[in-house]
């Protein structure tokens, strides 16, 4: 499959954002779920490696970063079909994206407490912003993903929370309140994480990244979506489709997401969780 990483846009987006440029990629695609097939993150660096990309060097560039993310997504293994079409159609402005490198904890408390409130704050101010993505390229284990947590928790504006309601399994929620009148962005988490059994299908990304919709809803949202004014989705985003294009959109996310699962959805894949873990191994990441 060819990698083309978004539209052609007039300017290019401001710090702390990334503005990533076309590659000539060819990915293969080694996951498989039912019928469909996906390339994760081993695929992503074994086709830069034979562009002459170091192993080492890979994830060291914020554009690579942030092209690999934008395509992974036009491949539809969210399910969701408008955040599909969303990632074909949406320039660098639109869907804008920060990335953060770094594994040492301490290093990435530090680097997501000053990158991801300006992040937040360009997100929203910015009229042509729809949806801020932060990117930790080498980010690779639950322990990371708990220091990230903390430090988003502590020094920006997303809230965290836990719901261990489910047998067993720890729900994380972030929130961030997009509007100051609490209308609040649910954000989702893709990343590389196992064991693959507690981490549905629809999130495992190559890299890990938040996504953060920095607007409420339109006014002409599609009418099967959720019509909750205070809950600002990434699938609210608008679309240039007739309402008949947007039903078969609305179907097929039904049936690709119940594909790419395997099963009906369920509280581990649905929006409300940001992510879950089994409660034990959430709870051993605390020692980061």
């Amino acid at each position: 499959m060819s990698l083309l990483p978004g539209s052609a846009h007039s300017s290019s987006p401001s710090p702390p954002f990334v503005d990533f440029k076309p590659l000539d990629l060819t990915v293969a695609s080694s996951v498989r779920y039912g019928r469909r097939e996906f390339p994760a993150r081993s695929d992503y660096e074994s086709a830069y490696a034979e562009l002459g990309v170091a192993s080492e060097l890979v994830w060291d560039d914020p554009a690579r970063v942030a092209a690999t993310m934008r395509h992974w997504h036009t491949l539809g293994q969210t399910g969701c079909l408008f955040a599909r079409q969303l990632a074909r159609l949406a320039n660098s402005e639109r869907w804008a994206t920060a990335v953060i490198p770094g594994t040492d904890p301490d290093e990435l408390r530090k680097r997501t407490t000053t990158t991801v409130s300006g992040a937040i704050a360009a997100g929203i101010s910015d009229p042509g912003c729809e949806i801020v993505s932060l990117v930790y390229p080498d980010a690779t284990s639950v322990a990371h993903l708990k220091a990230i947590v903390g430090s988003l928790a502590q020094g920006t504006a997303i809230t965290s929370s836990e719901d261990r309601s489910q047998d067993g399994t720890t729900i994380v929620a972030l929130r961030l309140d997009v509007t100051g009148d609490g209308c609040l962005a649910w954000i989702m988490a893709f990343g590389p994480f196992g064991p693959f059994a507690a981490w549905p299908a629809t999130r495992r990304g190559p890299l890990l990244e938040l996504a953060i919709r920095t607007k409420p809803k339109p006014g002409d949202l599609f009418h099967k979506l959720n019509q909750d004014a205070s809950a600002a989705h990434l699938a609210d985003s608008s679309l240039p489709f007739s309402t008949d294009q947007m039903e078969r959109i609305f179907e097929r996310t039904e049936k690709t997401t119940r594909d790419v699962l395997g099963h009906a959805p369920d509280f581990r894949s649905a929006a409300k969780a940001t992510f879950s873990f089994p409660s034990t191994e959430w709870d051993a990441a605390a020692a980061v």
